[in-house]
């Protein structure tokens, strides 16, 4: 059965029961940004008297058998400029299933602004679907109307984490905290990909000592799965007292480690973590076997002078130090 209402001037509009609207099927990638083109019109019959009549959300989408029709699509839309999308973005008052404007421009296309669904499409990770619909009716040369359902599909491509508030640095003293010292940190970081699952970690990038003092550990404390916030790494230094021995008292030295936050779709952020370690002093030892603490004369045994001698073996851990004698009797 054909659908029929009267228009304003009193003619009668309707449906034909003959389907010379097709229905569409449109792919786009998620960064296909700005106001898309679609030109529905290109696999519909009717011949070249054949123009697009108006345009509908689609909740009305009946059965393959198209009755009945979405009354939105019996009342004419407005055409506006194709070169001016200022205008039927501020004029339309028609969505698509999702909620993006659209409406009919002046070379006989559907122009589809997906402005209006940037977050949905921004939270789609790589090669998730996004699919809107939208239905049209194009007006024949009898004036009659046929109407068809438009599919719009999204790819998505990876997005990046992104890093927010981060502590980058951190620093221990030599004795702080026998027999180890730790710092700490926290890296916070969010996704709009929402599915992504991330992997962490942490590896040693340099110093400005002559070899490595201490280890950093990365995990992942929070992830952004599911609402694309709230993600927050956990650094931990960690340095054995025993090993920051050799440095002098006030003497400091840097490390710095690298720590990766990976979405495991090539999305990779990286930030270094600067650890500054700050001596302090170890007192010398004496080292009994190689010391001579005794020592003897007899008086005229020589003469003029009395003499004796001997040696006083010392190690010190703090490597750079200088040291300095002197005797009190």
């Amino acid at each position: 059965m054909a659908t029929q209402v009267a228009d304003a001037g009193g003619t009668t509009v309707s449906f034909s029961n003959t389907p010379q609207a097709k229905d569409d099927a449109f792919i786009f990638a998620e960064d296909s940004t700005g106001i898309l083109i679609l030109n529905v019109l290109a696999n519909d019959l009717g011949g070249a008297a054949k123009q697009l009549y108006s345009v509908d959300n689609s909740i009305s989408l009946s059965t393959a058998t198209k009755i009945p029709a979405p009354s939105d699509l019996l009342v004419r839309d407005t055409t506006y400029s194709s070169s001016n999308d200022s205008a039927g973005l501020a004029g339309t008052t028609d969505t698509s299933l999702l909620g993006a404007r659209i409406w009919i421009a002046s070379d006989g296309t559907i122009h589809y602004n997906t402005a209006d669904i940037n977050t949905l499409l921004q939270s789609l990770a790589q090669g998730q679907v996004l699919t809107d619909k939208l239905t049209y009716a194009i007006q024949l040369g009898n004036g009659t109307l046929s109407w068809a359902t438009t599919t719009i599909q999204f790819t998505g491509t990876n997005d990046k984490p992104v890093i927010g508030a981060a502590t980058l640095v951190g620093a221990v003293i030599e004795d702080a905290h026998t027999p180890t010292e730790t710092a700490t940190g926290t890296i916070a970081f969010s996704d709009v990909d929402l599915t992504d699952v991330h992997l962490v970690s942490a590896a040693f990038k340099g110093t400005d000592y002559s070899g490595q003092l201490g280890s950093l550990a990365a995990v992942k404390t929070t992830d952004t799965t599911g609402t694309g916030s709230g993600g927050l790494i956990t650094w931990t230094f960690i340095a054995a007292d025993s090993a920051l021995d050799k440095l002098a008292a006030g003497q400091v030295v840097h490390e710095t480690y690298t720590v990766t936050l990976d979405d495991q779709h090539g999305g990779v952020i990286t930030r270094d973590v600067v650890i500054t370690i700050t001596g302090t002093n170890d007192d010398p030892t004496i080292t009994v076997a190689g010391t001579d603490a005794a020592g003897s004369v007899t008086e005229d045994a020589a003469a003029p002078t009395l003499s004796d001698s001997g040696t006083i073996a010392f190690n010190d851990v703090d490597l750079i130090d200088v040291h300095t004698t002197s005797v009190a009797p």
